[in-house]
């Protein structure tokens, strides 16, 4: 009989049901593994056989145990290859500790067959441990093991290499020259790639896939049948403030500043939006044109006064982020920026130094100056928790060292147990920690003796605390990578709260839309680019004949990886091609069935029985135009009013264009929104059939618009609430407009709910 109360007797024969079904598993029949220390999860244990012989990048949720698939597959790997080796890499060094101590944890391996590799370990030494035969699992940054390869490090007999946190494989970032060194000059190499979101744009996965030469995408969300089991809710809160009315003071001097710089780069025809318009990422478009403008141009004149636009450029780009530092963070941290402006040596501050208004700036804030309004909301938020549980723990997130520094002084002074958390960038101008303190940090962040952890970006990746039951954002962030990580940090084991402060007019509010936008997006980018790598896996590859140049096994491997990698790009011409013969086949049956004296002609192509055979040939054609140009526009959709005009230019006249598109749109092989037209997938189609069976009609009329939800009316009889999360498409309502809309009305925790799927027509 078993023991125990009736969830763990249920716990105990779901744990006993899984392993009977596993106990052929090529991942949990394995000796390496330590059973009793491991709760068997099905969604992990799918994942870790299906990455098997495969570079597989995997997507999961934090806290869903990324590293015991690790785990898993390493163990595979030592058993079935018994002198090979495992890398572990992660981007900072709590993590690398971390991950050394799950996996001693898990695996029957001694203490001394498992090191960590640090820069504080000389090269030398470090070469010595890589050469040493007794070491199975090496946990490191990736820093270290691209500075060794540098110095002659082989990876040789590594079968399998682990990049943790695998979003950053972008650019220069060292996992992606690690990933080209290990496939371009070994065999038989495996690549396993973590990651909690990819990104929100789909050329971001493409590059991450091709860096680390990924075949195969395993994803699951919070939603998963496997997955949601395990899914403790996280209640996302909203907390919108409004600045002090004293900050206006220094907002109007930043505005005046930044308004007379902008002005200078309109002079030069580099602005042609108004000044209200313009964001961080016009100024760092303005800034790419001017250098490679400098690097172009050959007359002296030119080039001298590019430099002095690119000047007013980046003094723009200060006073910008003064302006946001100031109504999104507080006085003390535009304080603390403007000081180190002062003390710096770029061309641009110093031409601020001798802005007058500049001076006059620093000596208001010399005077004693008011706190954000955010501040008292997080202390209020901070008492009722504790309050009712005084053995909470609570991260606060801020993108700032100084406003992370700030908050902590001001929670001390309070009484709250707070400490901060950042990274080991030693800067003096700013506070930094060693690896040790961060370690011990967090060892009494977990212990109890710190209640509050004030945390940077180091906080966001992989820490595993999972006491923590609140998560407050002091500001949103527009990556949707980040936003996925911090919300991560609660709701772990249990219902936990997260709570975002939103700056009412600012930044803030653009920031936390972008985001949400990004994460809805995140799905479908994945299955797009899974099935690019499927079109490609099923391509055969041209094989070398005996005439060519005979090449190395290592230069043969390399060459068919970019190879194979290219044709996820390469091949989308040929998918392209075949899914417009399959349009105008499909076009032609419908127009066989169809006689010029027929009435459904008349009806469908608006034309009289007179018309010819060469009519219906002429809208395949221009149908196929049409087909093609939406087809390469992809996710980003295609201007309805821009596609008109294209082809009236073309020579096609409006009533042609328009019974075309008709055609497509009936024929749901487009879909319009917004104005935009966009392909349908198979996909798509078969999910928005689906979903025609489940959603509604209903008529809202909106009532109020809050940062991160709508109130409407629904059909005259109920009041709802849409939160931005179920939003499906980030749809942009009007206060006190009418709507048509299609959705589903949901009742949570007792208040009405509409999930908003799109809107037929405004009233």
């Amino acid at each position: 009989m078993i023991g125990g109360s009736s969830d763990e007797i249920k716990s105990k024969l779901n744990i006993k049901k899984t392993l009977e079904k596993y106990s052929i598993s090529h991942i949990l029949n394995n000796p390496i593994l330590k059973k009793e220390k491991i709760e068997v999860r099905e969604y992990q244990v799918k994942i870790a056989e299906s990455s098997i012989g495969k570079n597989t990048l995997v997507v999961l949720p934090t806290a869903l145990g990324k590293t015991i698939i690790a785990a898993y597959l390493s163990a595979y790997y030592l058993y079935s290859q018994p002198n090979s080796r495992i890398l572990v890499m992660a981007p900072t060094k709590p993590l690398v500790d971390q991950h050394k101590e799950k996996f001693f944890q898990l695996l029957n391996i001694d203490a001394d067959q498992l090191k960590i590799l640090t820069g504080e370990i000389t090269p030398e030494e470090r070469r010595l441990w890589w050469n040493s035969k007794n070491i199975k699992i090496f946990f490191t940054t990736p820093e270290v093991v691209k500075n060794d390869l540098e110095n002659g490090l082989k990876l040789d007999d590594f079968s399998l290499i682990i990049f943790d946190e695998a979003h950053r494989a972008r650019k220069g970032y060292a996992y992606t020259k690690i990933a080209q060194h290990y496939v371009s000059h070994y065999k038989n190499t495996r690549i396993l790639a973590l990651t909690a979101s990819p990104g929100g744009s789909i050329d971001r996965v493409r590059e991450i896939v091709e860096n680390l030469f990924i075949e195969n995408i395993l994803y699951r969300s919070e939603y998963d049948e496997d997955v949601s089991p395990y899914i403790s809710k996280v209640k996302i809160e909203y907390r919108v403030v409004d600045p002090p009315d004293s900050y206006q003071r220094y907002a109007k001097l930043i505005k005046e500043m930044f308004e007379e710089y902008l002005a200078e780069l309109r002079e030069a025809d580099l602005i042609k939006k108004d000044y209200r318009h313009i964001f961080r990422k016009h100024l760092l478009e303005i800034g790419e044109i001017l250098r490679e403008k400098i690097k172009t141009e050959k007359n002296r004149y030119v080039r001298g006064l590019s430099w002095n636009l690119l000047l007013t450029q980046s003094t723009a780009l200060i006073l910008l982020h003064a302006l946001e530092l100031l109504l999104s963070q507080g006085a003390y941290t535009l304080r603390k920026f403007l000081i180190n402006s002062i003390t710096s040596e770029k061309k641009s501050h110093r031409r601020l130094l001798s802005d007058s208004r500049f001076q006059v700036l620093m000596n208001i804030l010399k005077e004693e100056y008011e706190e954000h309004s955010k501040i008292q909301v997080l202390i209020e938020e901070l008492d009722n928790q504790f309050n009712l549980e005084p053995q909470s723990r609570v991260i606060i997130f801020t993108q700032y060292r100084d406003t992370a520094e700030h908050l902590v002084d001001i929670l001390k002074n309070r009484n709250f147990r707070a400490e901060i958390f950042v990274g080991q960038r030693k800067d003096k101008s700013a506070i930094y920690m060693s690896q040790k303190e961060q370690l011990q940090i967090l060892k009494r962040f977990r212990e109890g003796s710190i209640d509050v952890l004030v945390s940077t970006s180091i906080g966001e990746e992989g820490l595993d605390i999972p006491q923590c039951t609140l998560v407050i954002f002091y500001e949103p962030i527009p990556s949707e990578i980040r936003f996925i990580q911090r919300r991560g940090r609660t709701g772990r084991v249990r219902t936990g709260r997260c709570v975002i402060l939103i700056a009412k007019g600012t930044l803030d509010e653009a920031y936390l839309e972008s985001a949400y936008k990004k994460v809805r997006k995140t799905k479908n980018i994945i299955e797009q680019i899974n099935q690019e790598i499927k079109q490609k896996n099923l391509m055969e590859y041209t094989k070398p004949t005996s005439t060519d140049i005979p090449q190395t096994s290592h230069e043969a491997k390399h060459e068919n990886y970019v190879s194979k990698n290219s044709l996820i790009y390469n091949s989308s011409d040929k998918v392209e091609e075949a899914k417009i013969e399959n349009l105008t086949r499909s076009l032609r049956k419908e127009e066989e069935a169809l006689t010029p004296d027929s009435p459904s002609y008349s009806k469908q192509f608006g034309q009289t029985s007179s018309t010819s055979v060469k009519s219906r040939t002429s809208l395949i054609k221009l149908s196929r135009i049409i087909y093609r140009r939406i087809l390469k526009s992809g996710e980003e959709g295609f201007p309805r009013k821009v596609l008109l005009e294209e082809l009236i230019y073309d020579g096609y006249n409006i009533g042609e264009i328009e019974r075309a598109l008709k055609k497509l749109l009936r024929s749901r092989r487009l879909y319009e929104e917004y104005g935009r037209l966009y392909p349908i997938s198979k996909h798509k189609l078969k999910i928005s059939r689906k979903l025609d069976g489940e959603l509604k009609r209903f008529r809202i009329l909106v009532e109020e618009i809050y940062p991160g939800k709508i109130v409407v009316l629904v059909d005259e009889r109920w009041r709802a609430v849409i939160p931005i999360e179920m939003n499906d498409e980030l749809i942009s309502l009007k206060k006190k407009s009418e709507y048509i809309v299609v959705g589903r009305l949901l009742r949570i925790e007792g208040r009405l709910h509409l999930r908003l799927h799109g809107v037929i027509r405004e009233l």
